[in-house]
């Protein structure tokens, strides 16, 4: 397995044997940025068990050789492969002000659980907005979601959804063997009436391309500025959008529902942005709490990326004290680090009052984090080293890099009482069903 990814990099190699690549960099600059990449990343950062790093090492030191004839696609893919070997989704490769693909695919594609659904799209593809994808080159996107995992650390369930840009950028595809040509893809798709469509696609170049955006925002089929401006459709749905997609803006929200008897706290993040204190919400929040009569409350974390758990930390115990009858928490795949982590104190504070109701986390309960940043000067590429691990199932006591045991969390599984996950038929109809799940838990009591 193994040996064919490396291949399918070197399928990606030019003919020729240029000392100066397309992104100005020479073979000399890339042999000093790989050495970087094994010392200070591989040979230094925690995450990495002992046959992974030995198998990150020897695929750097075959790749040495073929350094001046890699192709900017394949250098890219060999770096993004280095940091995939510590098989953490905190060790990750940030591309930054590196080379990228001029050019992208002009749809948006949104990975869900049963398909991947194109919901944003340029004027001349509107018409497959709703439809999911059956093949891509002739490769069933699950296929793909294997082979993606090659280039990104952590569990298919992240990866499926973290790792789809590589899909929508000009000739990365092609750079990994998995399309026929560098300036295009072909489509299969299921229309939402069960026809079916055959697409070939050509990438444009970026300045067509609307603003990127944040997980929790490609949900919302409300346009944002970026995509009026560039006369971008988005998927049309037939009701309202559900609550965890309005005010998509907002990286944080509270509300009531009277007709749950129940108080909504919604985390999209854990760290301030845009203006926004998440130190000063937590604040409200608590004042909230106190102040409410409500009997439940619904704790939203399937769109937490994470960030800064101490943030958080005082809302915590606030939230478990206060005699709450049910305490629901909803997960998903982009409930992710510090967000993984407020899910699972909350179901040991909260205890036989928690339900968990949604879908896996992004994340295992042991992962590492607290990184360091491990930068490549010539290609500008940085790797994200970590440093510190958690372990919320066992806990890591007496393990020298030991962060997570200072919240003292343990908890035997974060999997959903109830599966309620996020799916393509959901999201056609503006539905949400783990909400839908939480109203009939709250309504049966």
């Amino acid at each position: 397995m193994k040996n064919r990814h490396f291949q399918a990099l070197l399928l990606a190699l030019t003919f020729t044997c240029p000392t100066l690549f397309a992104d100005g960099s020479t073979s000399s600059n890339r042999e000093a940025d790989l050495a970087i990449a094994r010392d200070e990343f591989v040979l230094k950062s925690l995450s990495f068990s002992d046959d992974n790093r030995q198998k990150a090492l020897k695929f750097l030191d075959d790749l040495q050789p073929q350094l001046n004839r890699l192709s900017n696609e394949a250098y890219l893919l060999a770096m993004l492969k280095t940091a995939a070997f510590a098989g953490n989704g905190h060790d990750m490769l940030i591309t930054g002000k590196g080379w990228h693909p001029s050019q992208q695919l002009p749809l948006r594609l949104l990975w869900l659980r049963d398909g991947v659904l194109v919901t944003r799209a340029a004027p001349a593809h509107a018409d497959l907005l709703g439809a999911v994808v059956e093949s891509i080159d002739g490769h069933e996107p699950e296929t793909i979601a294997r082979d993606l995992q090659n280039y990104r650390g952590g569990p298919l369930a992240m990866v499926r959804w973290d790792i789809t840009w590589l899909i929508e950028q000009a000739g990365m595809l092609h750079a990994m063997g998995l399309a026929k040509a560098p300036d295009r893809l072909q489509f299969r798709l299921r229309k939402a009436d069960g026809s079916l469509i055959e697409r070939s696609v050509l990438f444009v170049p970026k300045s067509a391309i609307p603003d990127g955006m944040r997980p929790h925002r490609q949900y919302s089929m409300q346009p944002n500025a970026s995509e009026q401006q560039k006369g971008w459709q988005t998927m049309r749905v037939p009701t309202a959008e559900p609550w965890y997609l309005q005010q998509a803006e907002l990286p944080y929200r509270l509300s009531t529902d009277d007709q749950l008897n129940a108080l909504l706290l919604q985390l999209r993040l854990h760290f301030d942005t845009d203006g926004h204190s998440l130190s000063e919400f937590i604040e409200q929040a608590i004042a909230a709490i106190e102040k409410n009569s409500a009997r439940h409350l619904i704790v939203d974390l399937r769109f937490d990326l994470g960030g800064n758990v101490d943030l958080t930390q005082p809302l915590r115990p606030v939230i478990a004290k206060h005699p709450f009858e049910r305490i629901v928490v909803l997960t998903g795949p982009h409930t992710l680090s510090a967000g993984i982590i407020m899910a699972a104190e909350l179901k040991q504070l909260g205890r036989e009052r928690v339900t968990i109701i949604g879908d896996e986390v992004g994340d295992t309960l042991r992962f590492w984090s607290e990184g360091q940043q491990v930068c490549l000067p010539h290609s500008q590429y940085c790797f994200i080293r970590s440093t510190g691990v958690w372990d919320l199932q066992h806990g890591c006591a007496g393990e020298p890099a030991c962060y997570g045991d200072r919240f003292d969390v343990r908890v035997e599984s974060l999997k959903p009482d109830i599966y309620a996950p996020l799916t393509v038929a959901a999201l056609r109809s503006g539905r949400d069903p783990a909400m839908e799940a939480a109203a009939e838990l709250l309504n049966s009591r």
